[in-house]
C-alpha cells in the first residue's frame, strides 16, 4: 500500500468516524485542511450513505470544486437531494465549457433538473456548447475570453481589459477580431503592455494564429498543442467567426480520458462509463464478457488446428511442450508492433498511406527479432534434449512466427483504421486468433517438413 493510499484510508476512516457521531464541526473544519483532489477522493470512496451528509458540510468554493469534477453516479445522486438553491450557488460559479461537459456526462433527467435552475442566457449558452457533436472541439470550449477590436489603441485595449469583470481563463494572450467579429489575429499581454499607447493594436499583432473550427475534432487540438506549444487555441465557426477558445487544460483531460479508454480497449475491455469503482457488477459483466466469448470462440479455431496435427503429436510428445514457447512469443511480440502502430496513428506520426514503410519496417524488425528469439530456442532445444531435428524445427518456427506476428501485429490496425473502426478496441482479439492458429500451423508444418527426411 503506497503513502497516498495509507493517507486516504486515514481520511475515510475520520470522515467516517465524525460522521457517525454527529461531530460536524470537527467534519468542517477537518475539510478546510484538505485539497479539492483529497475531498473527491474521500468522497467517492466514502460508504454511499454518508455522501450527501459529507458534501452538505463543505465550503461554498470546496464544494463547488468538488461537484464539477465527481463521478457522474456520485453527482448524480447529490443532485437529486441537494436543495435548489444550493445547486444554483454551485452552478453559477462553474466555467461554462466545465458546465456544458459535466452536463454531457449526467443522466438526460438529471441535466433536465440542472437546467431549470439556470439564468435564461446560461441555458443558451450551455445548449450552443452541447449543440455541438460528440468529441468535438465545440464541446469543449470556452466562450470568456479577451478580444479587442484590430481599430482600437493599446490604451483602448488596455482600457477595456481592466473594466471586464468576467471570469476569464487565459489573460495572457489577446485575440484581435474586425469589424464582422473575424479572428485576424493576437498580441501577448506583455506586448500590448509594453507597446506605447497611441499605437493601434493591428500595428502590433501577430497575423499568424493557430485556429480551429468548432466541429473539428477534439484529437486533432491535442496535436496543434503537442506541436506549437501553445497556451491556448481559438476557436471559429465556418465563417471564421471567433466564438470561443480552447485551453491546454481542457485538452489535457481529454489526453487522460482518452488514454483511460485506450488501455481499456487493449485489453479487450469497453471502456467504462464511470470510475472503475462506482460501476456496478453488471455493467462490468457487461462491458468485458463480449470479447471474452469471442475469443474463447476464435479458440476452437486453435484446438482445430491441432487436433488436424494429433497423429504428429501422439509420434512426437515433444512437440507439444513447445506450443505455450511459440504461441506466447508470438503474441508478445505482434502485442508490441500493434501497440506502436496504434499510438503512431492516434498522435499522427503514422499515415494510412505509409502502410509500406511501416510493413517493411516491421519485416525487418520482425527478421531481426526472429533471429535473435530462434537462436535463443534453438540452443536451449539442443542442450537440453541433444535433438538437432527438434531444435530446427522450434528455431524455425520462431523465426517466422515472430515475422508473422511482427507484420500482422502492425496491419491490422491500419486495415481496422481504413474501415473506420477502432483499432484500440478491435486489434487485440483478432490479433491474438490470428497469432494463434497461423502460429500452430507454421510450428506443424516445419515439423513436418522436417521430420519427413
Amino acid at each position: 500500500m503506497n503513502n497516498y493510499t495509507q493517507k486516504l484510508e486515514k481520511y475515510l476512516q475520520t470522515v467516517t468516524e465524525y460522521i457517525e457521531s454527529y461531530r460536524w464541526k470537527e467534519i468542517k473544519e477537518f475539510a478546510l485542511t484538505l485539497s479539492s483532489s483529497e475531498l473527491i477522493s474521500i468522497l467517492q470512496n466514502l460508504n454511499r450513505r454518508y455522501w450527501n451528509l459529507f458534501f452538505r458540510i463543505l465550503p461554498t468554493e470546496s464544494a463547488k470544486q468538488v461537484f464539477i469534477n465527481l463521478d457522474p453516479q456520485v453527482a448524480s445522486s447529490l443532485v437529486e437531494s441537494l436543495t435548489d438553491n444550493n445547486l444554483k450557488e454551485i452552478l453559477s460559479q462553474i466555467q461554462p465549457d466545465n458546465r456544458a461537459a459535466f452536463f454531457e456526462e449526467l443522466p438526460g433527467i438529471v441535466t433536465r433538473k440542472l437546467f431549470k435552475l439556470l439564468p435564461k442566457e446560461e441555458v443558451i449558452e450551455t445548449r450552443e456548447l452541447l449543440g455541438y457533436p460528440e468529441d468535438s472541439i465545440g464541446r469543449m470550449m470556452t466562450p470568456d475570453y479577451f478580444f479587442v477590436d484590430e481599430h482600437s489603441t493599446v490604451d483602448e485595449a488596455i482600457t477595456k481589459l481592466r473594466k471586464d469583470k468576467s471570469d476569464i481563463e487565459l489573460v495572457s494572450i489577446i485575440y484581435v477580431i474586425n469589424g464582422i467579429k473575424e479572428l485576424i489575429g493576437y498580441v501577448n499581454l506583455k506586448k500590448l503592455m509594453r507597446a506605447p499607447g497611441s499605437q493601434k493594436v493591428s500595428d502590433i499583432m501577430n497575423r499568424e494564429v493557430i485556429s480551429m473550427k468548432a466541429y473539428q475534432d477534439q484529437e486533432e487540438a491535442i496535436q496543434l498543442f503537442q506541436l506549437y506549444d501553445i497556451p491556448a487555441i481559438p476557436v471559429t465557426d465556418s465563417n471564421n467567426i471567433l466564438i470561443g477558445i480552447v485551453t491546454f487544460d481542457d485538452v489535457f483531460d481529454v489526453v487522460e480520458e482518452e488514454t483511460t479508454e485506450d488501455i481499456q480497449k487493449s485489453s479487450a475491455v469497453s471502456p467504462l462509463e464511470y470510475k472503475y469503482i462506482h460501476t456496478p457488477y453488471t455493467e462490468l459483466y457487461k462491458k468485458r464478457i463480449g470479447w471474452l466469448l469471442f475469443l474463447l470462440i476464435t479458440a476452437f479455431l486453435s484446438a482445430g488446428v491441432i487436433s488436424l496435427f494429433q497423429d504428429l503429436l501422439q509420434t512426437k510428445v515433444l512437440l507439444s511442450i513447445f506450443i505455450p514457447v511459440l504461441i506466447g512469443a508470438g503474441g508478445n511480440t505482434g502485442a508490441q508492433s500493434s501497440t506502436l502502430i496504434i499510438r503512431a496513428l492516434s498522435l499522427g506520426e503514422l499515415r494510412l498511406s505509409q502502410w509500406k514503410t511501416a510493413l517493411l519496417k516491421e519485416f525487418f524488425i520482425g527478421l531481426l527479432i526472429g533471429f535473435t528469439l530462434g537462436l535463443v530456442l534453438f540452443s536451449y532445444t539442443y542442450l537440453l534434449y541433444d535433438q538437432l531435428r527438434l531444435a530446427l524445427i522450434t528455431g524455425l518456427s520462431m523465426i517466422f512466427l515472430i515475422i508473422w506476428s511482427n507484420i500482422i501485429g502492425a496491419m491490422l490496425p491500419l486495415i481496422i483504421t481504413r474501415l473506420d473502426f477502432d483499432p484500440a478496441v478491435v486489434s487485440n482479439p483478432f490479433l491474438a486468433t490470428l497469432v494463434d492458429t497461423m502460429g500452430l500451423i507454421i510450428y506443424f508444418s516445419i515439423s513436418l517438413y522436417i521430420l519427413s527426411f
